[in-house]
């Protein structure tokens, strides 16, 4: 099927708010219920890990000392631009507001 008249020029593609990546912290501080506080050696947590594929979740220990949290989500923009020969990407920098760009070479 031939489109006659197509005045697109440069197609968008966009999707806002994917989580690129996370941000992630060290536990420097255990404080209990009682306002005690406590080691991080001493204290370990439980948890499920399910990696990528996984159909069932392991469970997994470790001390507070030797864990690292996800402190936030970086979300972002993602512009894809072609012009049917290259292929333009580019994510914003959510901290300095700046791009990252690459450019490929369509094969299509």
């Amino acid at each position: 099927m031939e489109i006659k008249d197509d005045k697109l020029a440069s197609p968008l593609i966009y999707s806002t708010e994917l989580a690129r990546s996370v941000s992630l912290g060290k536990p420097s501080k255990l404080t209990l219920a009682d306002g005690s506080t406590a080691p991080l050696s001493s204290a370990r947590v439980e948890y499920k890990e399910k990696k990528s594929g996984d159909r069932n979740p392991r469970t997994r220990s470790r001390t507070l000392d030797r864990t690292l949290i996800v402190a936030g989500v970086i979300y972002g923009l993602v512009n894809v631009r072609t012009d049917g020969e290259k292929i333009l990407c580019a994510v914003m920098n959510e901290k300095d507001h700046s791009w990252q760009v690459k450019t490929i070479t369509s094969r299509f």
